[in-house]
């Protein structure tokens, strides 16, 4: 990263230093010089040059047609484009903690951003909450301050946006306002405030507050966000990342193309050398990826033996010619399990962004489709998504049948045997217990899942089952069904709450079961 934060500082100075030479600037060169700037600074980790140079954008007056060069050097002379020089940029913005500002009020704004920059922070301000909402999104604050959100004047519905942003991603919020009431503060902590400060602020207490959120949230972030097995990000990321990224991409058109890897034949290196054998591939993989990507690619561990590499500034073709280089070059990495030595090869399905993109889990279910087509072809290989080819996808849906009593399992089982829906197959898996099933290998990645769970089962119970579901495999790709007691109200509410699909008393009809089962499937899954 520090690498391309010199090359920009570089071309920023050479070019204020051919403007000097030739005296005088067009309105089109000051113009693409600062677009350029906006547009890049937030993707090599100089957040502050992109926010000043938009800025400067902004007040940019096209009627200008020519600048003396003294003129352009007075427009940027509060920006760090060009007071700070290439060893100051690295050691101001390698390490400090962004904090975003939104205030109305411009001079209270400043007198915040001087403040807080003395004690070592760097700071970006938005006056609305309507700059502050697209900063939030191109920079990725640490720490949002608010000031006076309930000024008559703030848009309600961009205040709301902000705040599920938030909430979202864990950042600290803090208000900062003149409204002293219990009751404003009691409001603030509802919406989701960190901390409630009523001017005027101490600056050593928001100073310390601020270092503390943030530490905090760092805690937070590497507990939700990475991956424990391999160290990676994991799907959550994915979510949260791939979604800024198409934001830029539908404002700036700032290209990116998501791939998705599978290690071929998983489940036979579990069965032949064991788990912890394959933990130690899914380790190495994580690894070699991390180790050969560029600055700034991302990678990110889906679930079992999946993984995606997020590539911005990338299309699809660059993309091909990368994962080949390191689908070849995993497949020479030796494994050693006891006295045997083997080696583990890669498919790969890419997709590129593209405007009719609106979620990134359209991107994934492109790649998806790329990558199956990879598989049915011989796999290690990657392929590029075609829309338009058409990709014979067929849905595989297992469905797992927890529970104690043989009669019940026997009896779901063959009832949901009957069930057939076009384009998809179902496997049946049934287990005695919970703890049965959390040992097993139930889980596989690309596929759909329907467990049938009873509540009340010895050892490990119906609850802890799906806590554990719940916390540790994606939701959207597994429905759950608790089976409850008739008369128990409080069983059904904590199923619910531990995030049941839906439940099924006892004792039920048979084909009824079938049938309910089977309009869930349809509605959810499939």
């Amino acid at each position: 990263m520090k690498k391309y934060q010199l090359k920009l500082q570089e071309k920023i100075e050479k070019t204020l230093d051919n403007w000097e030479a030739q005296h005088t600037v067009s309105y089109d060169e000051l113009y693409r010089f600062l677009h350029s700037i906006a547009g890049t600074g937030s993707s090599i980790g100089l957040p502050q040059h992109s926010a000043e140079a938009r800025g400067k954008l902004e007040l940019l007056a096209p009627d200008k047609e020519e600048w003396a060069y003294e003129e352009v050097f007075n427009y940027l002379k509060d920006t760090v484009l060009v007071e700070r020089k290439s060893k100051e940029i690295l050691s101001v913005n390698a390490d400090p903690s962004l904090v975003l500002i939104i205030s109305e009020d411009g001079s209270y704004l400043a007198y915040l951003k001087r403040s807080l920059e003395e004690q070592g922070f760097m700071v970006t301000g938005a006056l609305s909450l309507e700059k502050g909402n697209q900063f939030f999104n191109d920079q990725k604050p640490e720490c949002v301050i608010l000031v006076d959100p309930n000024k008559a004047t703030v848009n309600a519905a961009e205040l709301s946006a902000l705040s599920q942003k938030l909430w979202t991603e864990i950042v600290p919020v803090m208000v900062l306002s003149e409204r002293s009431s219990l009751e404003a503060q009691n409001q603030a902590y509802k919406n989701g405030v960190t901390d409630y400060f009523v001017k005027p602020v101490h600056m050593s207490e928001l100073t310390v507050r601020i270092l503390n959120r943030i530490k905090l949230r760092s805690i937070f972030e590497r507990s939700l966000m990475y991956d424990d097995l391999t160290g990676v990000f994991n799907r959550r990321y994915l979510r949260l990342e791939g979604t800024r990224q198409l934001e830029l991409f539908h404002r700036y058109d700032t290209m990116f193309s998501l791939v998705l890897l599978d290690l071929d034949f998983f489940k036979k290196i579990n069965d032949t050398y064991g788990h912890l054998t394959g933990d130690d591939v899914l380790k190495g993989f994580a690894d070699f990826l991390t180790s050969k990507k560029r600055e700034g690619d991302l990678v990110i561990r889906l679930g079992g033996e999946e993984f995606v590499l997020l590539l911005p500034n990338t299309n699809k073709y660059q993309a091909l010619q990368m994962v080949d280089r390191f689908r070849i070059g995993f497949q020479e990495l030796p494994f050693i399990s006891e006295e045997t030595t083997f080696h583990v090869t890669v498919s790969a399905g890419i997709s590129e962004v593209a405007k009719d993109i609106s979620k990134i889990e359209e991107l994934s279910d492109q790649a998806d489709k790329a990558l199956y087509a990879a598989k049915r072809a011989g796999r290690n290989k990657a392929l590029i998504y075609n829309p338009n080819e058409v990709y014979e996808i067929e849905h595989v849906v297992t469905i797992c049948i927890v529970d104690d009593n043989e009669v019940v399992r026997d009896v779901v089982e063959d009832e949901l045997k009957k069930i057939v829906v076009q384009g998809s197959v179902f496997r049946i898996l049934t287990f005695e217990s919970g703890e049965d099933f959390l040992q097993s290998d139930w889980y596989q990645p690309r596929q759909k899942f329907l467990i049938v769970l009873d509540r009340m089962m010895p050892e490990v119970d119906g609850l802890e089952v799906l806590s554990y579901i719940r916390l540790n495999f994606p939701e959207l790709d597994i429905l759950v069904v608790m089976l409850t007691g008739k008369s128990n109200e409080e069983e059904i509410v904590q199923a619910l709450n531990a995030g049941a699909d839906d439940y099924i008393t006892k004792p039920f009809q048979p084909d009824e079961l079938r049938a309910r089962i089977q309009r869930l499937l349809q509605r959810t899954l499939l």
